[in-house]
C-alpha cells in the first residue's frame, strides 16, 4: 500500500505512506503491517489528538490566541511507519513555525505518544 485516504480534522487527505526500511531488509516487519491496519480500522485516531496538536501550536503563538483553524499552522503530509517491534507510526505534518523540519504526531500501539520534530523520528 502506497497511500491512504484519510479524513483528518474534518478534511480529506490522500497521504503517502513511507516506511522505515532499508534496501537490504527483505520485508516489512509484522508490526509495520499492523500499524497500517490500525490506522485503517481506527480512522478517528488523528481526530482524537487534535487538542494535543492545538496545545503544541499554542506554545508558538501568543497566549490569548485561539486556534479556530488548525490548518493555518499544521498540514498533514504523510504517514511514516517506524521499524519497531510494536506498531509505531507518525503523522508527518508541515508546521508554520518550523518550516524546515515539520512535526511528527507519534503513536505506538495506536496510542498517542507525543509531538516531536520529524528529525527525531527519522
Amino acid at each position: 500500500m502506497n497511500s491512504l485516504n484519510l479524513n483528518i480534522w474534518n478534511r480529506k487527505f490522500n497521504l503517502p505512506i513511507s516506511y522505515d526500511w532499508f534496501e537490504d531488509e527483505e520485508e516489512l516487519l509484522p508490526a509495520q503491517k499492523e500499524a497500517i491496519n490500525l490506522i485503517l480500522n481506527h480512522n478517528t485516531i488523528f481526530d482524537s489528538v487534535l487538542s494535543n496538536v492545538k496545545a503544541y501550536v499554542l506554545k508558538f503563538v501568543p497566549s490569548e490566541h485561539k486556534i479556530d483553524n488548525i490548518f493555518k499552522y499544521v498540514i498533514p503530509q504523510k504517514i511514516y511507519v517506524l521499524r519497531k517491534e510494536k506498531p509505531t507510526f507518525a503523522l508527518f505534518c508541515d508546521f508554520k513555525f518550523e518550516l524546515e523540519h515539520g512535526i511528527a504526531v507519534l503513536f505506538e500501539n495506536n496510542k498517542f505518544l507525543r509531538i516531536v520534530s520529524q528529525d527525531e523520528v527519522i
